[in-house]
């Protein structure tokens, strides 16, 4: 399972405050990005939705995103770790994030969302232990 997240911020050439936070499989087809150097990412995909109201779900419809990102900038890096006990339980954290400043393009159905300059690239590991007596 791949999430993609797009956020369009309201400050830039035309985008509306939207997120869209999508949990699915993918192919290599509908979504390419450069996971070492976050250069570029690309996608195109077709969804079907349902929206959900206090009066039960309505009719499902589909949606066609089409969306591509250009890193631009310094490609930036973080990483730590974390342990503590909590009475019998060990805790564990430890994280690995790239990430680099990008333009981004897209359209929903065929209607362009615009350009924006506040976009950005990441990618990230994390692993969490808990270990009990």
């Amino acid at each position: 399972m791949r999430v993609l997240e797009i956020d369009s911020p309201g400050r830039n050439e035309g985008f509306r405050r939207d997120v869209l936070t999508v949990t699915a499989r993918l192919s290599a087809q509908q979504f390419s990005y450069d996971a070492k150097r976050l250069e570029s990412a690309n996608i195109h995909a077709t969804y079907r939705l349902r929206t959900f109201t206090k009066n039960g779900p309505g009719p499902a419809f589909r949606v066609t995103i089409l969306a591509a990102w250009t890193g631009i900038g310094k490609l930036s890096r973080a990483g730590g770790s974390s342990t503590y006990h909590s009475a019998c339980t060990l805790f564990h954290y430890t994280f690995k994030d790239r990430h680099r400043s990008a333009t981004a393009t897209g359209s929903l159905n065929g209607k362009s969302l615009g350009r924006s300059t506040d976009a950005s690239l990441a990618a990230d590991t994390s692993l969490t232990i808990e270990h009990q007596c």
